[in-house]
This record gives structure tokens, sequence and C-alpha cells, in this order.
């Protein structure tokens, strides 16, 4: 029959036809049945109070978005028409999603925000206060920008030496809330830092919206380590800087009270030499005027006037060299502190600069992409991949995947071993 067409064939041809007609669409819907799988595709439906359709949007889109998308929220996406073979439903292949205005990222943080105000991440009791002379110092930042080089330039005009731990993370844009999230994490663990910095530039709500992100809430919450967060401008503010302990305007800021100023430390030494003096030279004073008076009431003890005065000046000395040999010693531990901190500083550098090699090498050797190198390949039937023909039947379509593409094969025969 001539005019007979398989399934296939029909399908093939609508898709044509809305390939020609639809090929790029403007749609306004609200998201729900959100799903994120494994593979890095995004399924969702797109509806309004009368309708409903199928979203997909691929990975190589998905990874251009700021913000990951949510149920309830409203949003204009582009993209096209298409009928999913298998399914025979009529799907949007999704190119970009657009959120209409601010109103729902700012419900979606409200949200949040709510949800963590009632579980007491935000109360007071749990704030932690920073260590007066803190040894190292993590940052948890973007490793190009000025936001580093700022903090950094900071900590050591005010303490130099200070041993700075660089924990290198995106701080926008999909995937940086899990960088961020572990970053804070390895920090914490072990002890390795005395204070964690969150530092970044300003930026539009899309920009900051990571530290909006429930699992960086949850990681500061879980620090033992005390958590500053500087993030954006003074008028920017995020659920971040809620669960922090100490909340500042800008990252210099930031930088600004986490150390003490080594120059304030040796004023406050000077000043405190000064008021000591001033102290004994009054107590020398009143003693030599109660001496002074004594003498005038004796009628001639004057040996033990003089033994007496030699005692005076005996004491007066004393105390004199005891404070001399306190400001010394106080003056060599600041030495060593400085000597110490250098020390630490250069060991931790090049141990993390030798585990970071390391992982790299197991990186590479763990890379699947390198046994499909030697020739294998992975089959996937109905997007997933198999290692037993059990679920299989003649005339199923299945994927292979090589190192350099994928293949379309259909089973003609099956064979068990």
């Amino acid at each position: 029959m001539e005019n007979t067409l398989t399934v296939s064939q029909l399908i093939g041809y609508i898709n044509q036809d809305l390939d020609l007609k639809y090929r790029k669409i403007l749609l306004i819907g609200e998201i729900s049945s959100f799903k994120s799988w494994r593979s890095g595709h995004w399924y969702f439906d797109l509806k309004d109070q009368q309708a409903l359709i199928s979203g997909v949007m691929f990975k190589n889109s998905c990874n251009k978005l700021q913000v990951k998308p949510s149920d309830g929220l409203r949003v204009l996406v582009t993209g096209k028409l298409n009928i999913y073979a298998t399914q025979s439903k009529i799907q949007v292949i999704v190119e970009k999603i657009e959120f209409i205005g601010a109103g729902d990222l700012a419900l979606a943080f409200n949200k949040l925000k709510s949800k963590l105000e009632k579980e007491g991440l935000f109360q007071e009791i749990h704030k932690k206060k920073l260590p007066f002379l803190p040894e190292r110092i993590g940052l948890v930042t973007s490793p190009q920008g000025s936001v580093l080089q700022d903090m950094v330039r900071i900590l050591n005009t005010q303490m130099p030496g200070i041993n700075v731990i660089l924990a290198p993370v995106r701080v926008q844009g999909f995937g940086s809330a899990n960088e961020i999230a572990s970053a804070i994490t390895q920090l914490d663990e072990g002890n390795h830092c005395d204070v964690i910095i969150i530092g970044r530039g300003g930026g539009s709500i899309d920009d900051l919206w990571a530290f909006n992100d429930e699992i960086v809430a949850r990681a500061i919450f879980s620090c033992t380590t005390p958590v500053i967060s500087a993030i954006g401008h003074e008028t920017d503010f995020t659920i971040a800087d809620l669960v922090a302990d100490i909340r500042c305007a800008t990252p210099t800021h930031a930088a600004q009270i986490a150390v003490p100023n080594k120059i304030d430390l040796l004023e406050k030494c000077i000043l405190i030499k000064i008021h000591f003096n001033k102290l004994m030279n009054l107590i020398i004073s009143k003693n030599q005027f109660k001496l002074a008076n004594v003498s005038k009431k004796l009628i001639s003890p004057k040996l033990r006037l003089c033994q007496f005065g030699q005692n005076l000046e005996f004491l007066t000395q004393k105390l004199k060299n005891i404070m001399l040999n306190y400001l010394r010693k106080l003056k060599d531990k600041l030495i060593l502190i400085n000597h110490k901190l250098n020390r630490i500083f250069n060991e931790t550098f090049y141990k993390v600069r030798e585990r970071y090699f390391i992982l790299i090498a197991k990186l590479k050797s763990l890379s699947p992409l390198n046994v499909l190198t030697r020739g294998y390949g992975v089959i996937y039937f109905n997007e997933k991949p198999i290692s037993t023909i059990k679920s299989l039947s003649v005339g199923n379509n299945l994927n292979l995947r090589l190192i350099d593409g994928k293949i379309d094969v259909r089973i003609k025969k099956i064979y068990e071993f």
C-alpha cells in the first residue's frame, strides 16, 4: 500500500512540520514536577491555569543558567516543539529560561529564610566569637578578581606572615553552591583554620544566588570554626549572612576584623609600659613622701634610714628590671609568633600543593573516558546504562556511547551465554 506509514515515520513527519513552524517559541508558565537527573539534564512541566506541557533542558543549556529553577517559579522559556517518539508525547526542548521579575526569587528567598529561622539557624546563641590572635585564615572565594587580592593585602598588612589558606570556588553559576559548601566543610574539618571568610564582590540577585542556597547555609551552621560572611556590598543581603557568626559589609572589612593590627598591638604594649612607669613613679613618690615624714619624727636613727632608703632604691630598680624583662619577653614572643606563622604558612602551602597534584593524578586515572579510549563502549537503553540482556527484547532501540560520539542501534537477535 503506497500511503501506508509506520508509527516512526509518522512521528518523524510531524517533527519535521513542528521544526518548521515552531523552531523558536517563547512560552510563559509555572514550573512544576522539576527533576534534575545525574546526566545533567532537567525535566519539568510548564503549566498555567488551564493546561500543562512537558519540558526538557539538556545539560549544555542548563550549565549556562545562573539560578537553578524550582517548583512554583514563573518563567519565560525559549525553545522549540518536539514529539518524544518513545512515548508519542509533545514536549518543549528548552534552550533558555528567564525568571519573570524578582518577585519569584524573593519568594524563594523568604521561603527558605522562614524555614531555617524556624529551625533556629539564625539564633544569636549559636554565634561564635572570633579568636583574638588567629594563626590561620581560610578564604572561600574566587581565585580571580580583586576580592582575593584585597583581602590578602589587608591581612598581610595588619598581621604580616599570617597563614592564609585559599579554598578556590566559583561564586556564581550552576553548581557554585555545592563548591562553596564543600570548601567550607573542608576548611572546617581537622581544625585547618581559626577563622573562615566567605567573600565575593557585589552583583545582582541572580549573581549572588549561590549564597541563598540551603546547602551553603547548613554548611556554615555546621562549622565549629567561626565564619565571617562578606558577600557583595553593604546593601546586598543573603541567607549566608544570616547564618554566619559575623556579617561584614564588604570583603575588605572582613579582613580588617579577622586579625588584630600588629602596629596597634605594639602601641598597646608601649602604652602599658608608660602606664606602668607612671604607676611605679607614683608609688615611689608616695613612699618617698612617707619616708620624709617618718624621718622627721625620728630623732637619730640615721643608719636605719640609710638602710631603708637603700632597700627602697633596690626595690625600685628591681621593679623596673622586672618591667623591662617583661616587655623584652613580650617582644621576643611576638617575634617567635611571627616566625612560627611564616613557617606554618610555608609548610601548609607545600603540603596542599602536593596533595592537589596527587588528587589530579587520581582523577585522571579514574576517568571513565580512559576506558573508552581502549575500545570499550557504554550501552544505554531508555537513557540508562545496561549490563545484562534480561531486560531487552528483539527490536529494542539502543544507544552505544564511544569515545567520540554515540551510535543508535536496533536489536535483531539476542544470544544468551
